[in-house]
């Protein structure tokens, strides 16, 4: 028997081996390139509900997207319409909504689900058993500790199979809005289950109070730490178009300019960062009455979706009315 000497440095020689480990040739990820450019990864990920964003804005595997607003300009309803799109294309995802009681995040998705605000029982009762190995809600309200959370995040992946989860918000998770260190820490650490686990993860933000709501915010404007942003893959931006809304509650316009005001956009989706895809852009939007959702032109029916009983042979059907695309918005003037 021979004796392990103490002389050794136990924690060195293991930090040297997982450094090693990690050094690899770079022939390696030569599938992974190609798949990246030409294959799945690159032409199949999940997209959102607007076709006029279509393949330009793709949540890829392993990534994480920050949702960032204002207070009251839709980033939920906007991020319930996306995981319920998500849904549609048979992925699974896991909501995590610590500002919303489970029923009322069903109820809301529900009616964005039949494009209406009032679904029959009988929509509701089979928009419910087609979610069953879909979609779970963790019913948590209030303040969440972020390594429960993380906790939570790795059993939905390992234990339920979830490839997207929604964190809704992340001012429930880290206490203090110059808790700087805090929200790094979080995001980092939500970033490395992306990464290890090929998780998609959404969180969703609040900007820092501004004079007014009727200009659109940036990325810098986000509430906190500046790294969150820079941490993570994919930000977008939500804002709701006051300057419209201001003008028709004054009611002080003629009727024909009455009616062109209502054709402005109610809102705005702009993404401000991809980190592994070129495109930055926005797309206006239009509230759809009753729904809980946006269309992306003014004329466009509402979202439709007619839950399958067989999900496993979904198609997906949208009814649309497909125009030129702009690269600028009009938004009106106050």
């Amino acid at each position: 028997m021979e004796l392990i000497p103490d002389s050794i440095d136990f924690k060195q020689y293991l930090l040297e081996s997982e450094g090693t480990e990690k050094v690899v040739p770079a022939s390696n990820f030569i599938d992974e390139v190609i798949d990246r450019i030409y294959g799945e990864v690159a032409n199949n990920s999940p997209v959102t509900p607007w076709p006029r964003v279509g393949d330009n804005f793709q949540m890829r595997p392993g990534e994480v997207t920050l949702w960032l607003g204002i207070n009251g300009h839709g980033k939920t309803l906007i991020t319930s319409h996306v995981g319920l799109h998500l849904l549609v294309q048979n992925i699974k995802v896991c909501i995590a909504s610590f500002e919303m009681k489970g029923a009322a995040t069903m109820a809301r998705m529900v009616k964005q689900s039949a494009g209406t605000g009032n679904p029959s029982v009988d929509y509701i009762r089979r928009f419910h058993n087609w979610t069953d190995d879909l979609l779970w809600v963790y019913d948590q309200q209030g303040i969440c500790d972020p390594e429960t959370l993380r906790g939570v995040m790795m059993y939905a992946r390992d234990s339920l199979g979830v490839q997207h989860f929604f964190v809704d918000s992340m001012m429930k998770v880290v206490k203090g809005d110059d808790d700087y260190n805090g929200q790094k820490n979080f995001v980092n650490e939500v970033c490395s289950i992306a990464q290890d686990t090929g998780m998609h993860v959404h969180l969703i933000a609040h900007v820092r109070k501004k004079d007014d709501e009727l200009s659109m915010p940036n990325k810098f404007d986000a509430k906190g730490s500046s790294s969150v942003t820079d941490l993570v893959d994919n930000v977008a931006i939500v804002w709701r178009n006051r300057i419209k809304e201001k003008k028709l509650a004054d009611n002080k316009m003629k009727p024909e300019e009455f009616e062109e005001t209502k054709k402005l956009p109610d809102a705005v989706l702009a993404w401000v960062k991809q980190r592994h895809y070129d495109w930055e852009g926005k797309v206006a939007l239009w509230l759809a009455p009753g729904a809980n959702s946006f269309r992306d032109t003014y004329a466009a029916k509402n979202y439709s979706w007619d839950p399958p009983s067989f999900k496993r042979k979904a198609t997906l059907v949208i009814k649309d009315v497909p125009i030129e695309g702009e690269d600028d918005v009009e938004l009106g003037s106050e």
